[in-house]
């Protein structure tokens, strides 16, 4: 496998796992645990030595993000879950253009996220506490870029603030992997020119680690 395009498709697929868990929280107000948790970590990976260390060094830690993205290429949703997915990938990459272009809350974010990692290793915080936390800093730094993302579903169970923290910190780790999307060379335009490549690659990891 082409080593950049394995990056793109790593990073790529943490933006999709993201969605597919915002999507799981606005309907039904759950989602895995084990995924959830795998999103707050990429978030505290902030000098990753390789692209698969953000994401627990494991491809099986992107099975939901790796199926969601095989499900777009081939047209395997329906028209509104398809719709959905990418208008939430579209605002989440727009939010990471928006904070590649403020330095000002690039250095924020990144001294927030840094405190945090420190006083994590000296109280070894929750889960819970974790999400409290990052929901916070989501709200301070990210929702004052502009362009806050519109999540459809149950009014009802968006109403628990619960869910809303656990909603704001999966869409943190989609903006935390639509920067390193962008740092291994990802575009939009891949998906035009090279999407069978880029299909056949994802659908080979698939195949390889999660029949």
């Amino acid at each position: 496998m082409d080593k950049n395009f394995y990056s793109i498709i790593l990073s790529f697929s943490g933006i999709c796992q993201s969605v597919a868990l915002v999507c799981q929280l606005s309907e039904t107000g759950s989602c895995s645990d084990s995924e959830f948790k795998i999103s707050i970590n990429s978030i505290l990976e902030i000098n990753p030595k390789t692209t698969l260390s953000v994401y627990g060094n494991s491809e099986k830690n992107l099975q939901l993000g790796i199926k969601t993205l095989l499900s777009l290429l081939n047209n395997a949703n329906s028209y509104n879950t398809s719709g959905k997915i990418l208008r939430y990938i579209l605002s989440i990459t727009l939010l990471e253009k928006k904070l590649k272009r403020n330095i000002v809350y690039q250095n924020m974010l990144y001294t927030r996220i840094s405190e945090l990692i420190k006083n994590n290793l000296k109280e070894y915080y929750s889960y819970d506490t974790l999400t409290d936390k990052l929901s916070q800093i989501y709200l301070d730094v990210i929702s004052r870029l502009g362009s806050r993302i519109q999540v459809f579903g149950s009014q009802t169970i968006l109403k628990n603030i619960l869910v809303q923290n656990k909603i704001r910190c999966v869409l943190f780790s989609g903006i935390r992997s639509a920067v390193l999307w962008k740092q291994v060379g990802g575009n939009f335009f891949q998906f035009i020119f090279f999407r069978n490549q880029i299909y056949n690659q994802a659908n080979d990891l698939f195949k390889k680690f999660f029949y």
